[in-house]
């Protein structure tokens, strides 16, 4: 790009029109008359007075620390009040402000890495209004991994017994041996009947703490 600006200037000077030179060159007229001007590296000025000398020391002396704490830190040690957008600005200027990190994703009790197929399902539970039956209740299990629905139901009455059928209907249909899988229960802390189901499925298949989100290895 910067050749072909070159380019055109030379052309412009000789006489050619600026227009049809940025057309053929397939450039801006602007980049024809812009002057390049040299990038200056910024000027840091001195600290103006106390407050800025006081937020300058703060920050150095507490680099891991934001615009917030440094704020409390200057007011402390000035015994008055002072404006965090004032330490942000001087903090700016004075490139005090420290890159964040990116934090991990913080793990709930109970999270996992799911790494293969069959090696965590979640049961979950949700009404459906028929027009015919009134309120009916579907239940559902997917396999986290391959986010493929194992096995479901749709019954009028929302017990364990139901849960429990849709369970024992999914092992079977799938081969699982004990020990194989683990079975966890999205909505177990507000449907007692998940809950149940998870601890009567516990026998063939190990339950694991209730989460509303399950890893995945994908």
């Amino acid at each position: 790009m910067s050749e072909r600006v070159a380019r055109s200037r030379e052309l412009v000077a000789r006489g050619f029109a600026a227009a049809a030179v940025a057309r053929v060159l397939r450039i801006t007229r602007q980049a024809i008359y812009r002057t390049p001007t040299p990038r200056t590296v910024p000027q840091r000025r001195p600290p103006a007075n106390a407050v800025e000398e006081a937020i300058v020391a703060e920050a150095l002396a507490n680099q891991t620390d934001g615009y917030r704490m440094v704020t409390a830190f200057v007011q402390r040690r000035l015994g008055r009040p002072v404006n965090r957008k004032r330490v942000l600005r001087v903090m700016r200027e004075r490139k005090l402000i420290q890159r964040r990190r990116p934090l991990e994703r913080r793990k709930r009790p109970g999270f996992f890495r799911v790494e293969r197929p069959r090696q965590l399902w979640q049961l979950d539970m949700t009404s459906i209004w028929v027009a015919e039956h009134g309120w009916t209740y579907l239940n559902a299990i997917i396999d986290c991994c391959t986010r493929e629905i194992v096995a479901w139901q749709l019954s009028l009455r929302c017990r364990a017994d139901e849960a429990i059928a849709v369970v024992g209907h999914a092992a079977a249909l799938h081969g699982i041996q004990p020990g194989e899988l683990v079975l966890g229960a999205a909505s177990a802390r507000r449907s007692p009947s998940l809950a149940s189901a998870t601890a009567a499925a516990a026998t063939a298949i190990p339950s694991r703490r209730p989460s509303s989100k399950a890893g995945s290895g994908n």
